[in-house]
C-alpha cells in the first residue's frame, strides 16, 4: 500500500463522526419539530464533520490531535 493511501486509510479511521440520534426527531415536538431536528442534526452536523474531516485529510499534521486542541488554533491554519 503507497504512503499516501495508507496515511489517507488512518485519517478516515480516525474521523470524527456523526452518530444516529439517541431519540426519534420528533421527541422534542412540540418545541422543536422533527423536521427542524432532522435538518439540523442530518443536514448541519454532517457538513460541519465533513468539512473538519477534509480539512485534516489536506493538513495531516492535525490528524492525530485532539480535537478540542485542533478547534482552539484553527487561527493557525488561516490561509493554508
Amino acid at each position: 500500500m503507497f504512503a499516501a493511501q495508507r496515511l489517507r486509510r488512518d485519517i478516515l479511521r480516525r474521523c470524527p463522526r456523526v452518530d444516529p440520534l439517541a431519540y426519534p426527531p420528533n421527541a422534542l415536538e412540540p418545541h422543536i419539530d422533527a423536521l427542524t431536528v432532522e435538518i439540523h442534526h442530518d443536514r448541519h452536523h454532517q457538513a460541519c464533520v465533513t468539512n473538519l474531516n477534509n480539512f485534516a485529510y489536506e493538513h495531516p499534521q492535525i490528524a492525530a490531535k485532539p480535537i478540542a486542541e485542533v478547534l482552539g488554533n484553527l487561527d493557525n491554519f488561516r490561509g493554508t
